[in-house]
């Protein structure tokens, strides 16, 4: 009996060891709406942004898949609360990299957004809507 324990718990530890880290998914699945937007976004605009930070790299990868928003201009991460508008501290240079790709981040950045997801947004911005199109908190 103790042998096959012995192996079970062998063979488990090999599947874990074999399932890559990024398995787990990104760090952050953020919906966003126009709705979240401070006085108002695109009322018929959502999406989802998938955030997974690489903390050895400092670095942020990312994937936004927007819907209803036409002639989007630039996506970022800002510091703010719910009901606040912030400043820009993660610029996802939409115009090289579009809707997905991987950016370096300041390590009190990361830091600070790691410590405290619930103050940060992502902020997808519009021709139409300069000001932010959708809107969503980290946490």
């Amino acid at each position: 009996m103790r042998r096959i324990l012995m192996m079970v718990a062998a063979v488990a530890m090999l599947v874990v060891m074999a399932v890559p880290a990024s398995a787990a998914g990104p760090d952050f699945v953020v919906e966003l709406t126009g709705e979240q937007e401070v006085g108002g976004g695109d009322p018929d605009g959502f999406g989802i942004a998938r955030l997974d930070f690489d903390r050895a790299n400092r670095e942020l990868c990312f994937d936004v898949d927007v819907f209803n928003v036409d002639d989007v201009t630039g996506i970022h991460i800002h510091d703010g609360d719910v009901g606040v508008n912030g400043p820009i501290v993660i610029d996802f240079e939409f115009a090289t990299n579009g809707f997905e790709g991987c950016v370096s981040v300041d390590r009190a950045v990361l830091r600070e957004i790691l410590r405290n997801p619930a103050g940060f947004y992502v902020n997808v911005h519009s021709v139409e809507f300069p000001g932010g199109a959708v809107r969503g908190q980290l946490a």
